[in-house]
């Protein structure tokens, strides 16, 4: 089934949503699908007075400002719990699709990226990036745009933003 079958499985099993089940039963995540979970994220949101932009195909979105203000906590934090899930589920699941094909060892490829780009000595490894990571504290600007873009597609390849 591919190098992506565990998570295939693992998102079937913890969805509720029927749209959800059908497209990962059918174990392939395309370009419409992952389209219309973005647009269903949308109207979802939208339906609890919540306004989000899609990013991409990836998963991504932001929380526009509304109006020249922030939106309201207490209504952007109970419409994501409840409109996210099936979003991530497959535009989600799409994006790490797109940037990572083989489903490499995710430190491994970004650190590689990183090296290459000048963003980090060459000493440093997928188990120290890790670390960072989880204590979200970085021995490097994350800011950078080599380093975003090693974030984004560690791999560099065509057509993924």
């Amino acid at each position: 089934m591919g190098p992506w079958a565990a998570e295939f499985a693992a998102q079937y099993q913890t969805s509720t949503d029927k749209t959800v089940r059908k497209v990962l039963a059918a174990s392939v995540i395309t370009t419409a699908d992952s389209d219309a979970a973005g647009a269903t994220f949308v109207a979802c949101m939208a339906a609890r007075n919540a306004t989000v932009k899609v990013d991409g195909r990836g998963g991504g979105f932001s929380i526009p400002n509304t109006n020249g203000n922030t939106q309201d906590e207490k209504v952007i934090d109970p419409a994501l719990q409840s409109c996210q899930p099936p979003f991530e589920a497959i535009a989600g699941l799409y994006g790490r699709m797109l940037r990572n094909p083989q489903h490499l060892n995710e430190a491994t490829i970004v650190v590689k990226c990183l090296i290459k780009h000048g963003i980090v000595a060459k000493s440093y490894t997928p188990k120290r990036y890790e670390q960072e990571m989880r204590e979200n504290t970085f021995t490097f600007s994350t800011r950078k745009p080599a380093a975003v873009a090693c974030f984004k597609n560690p791999l560099e390849l065509p057509g993924v933003n």
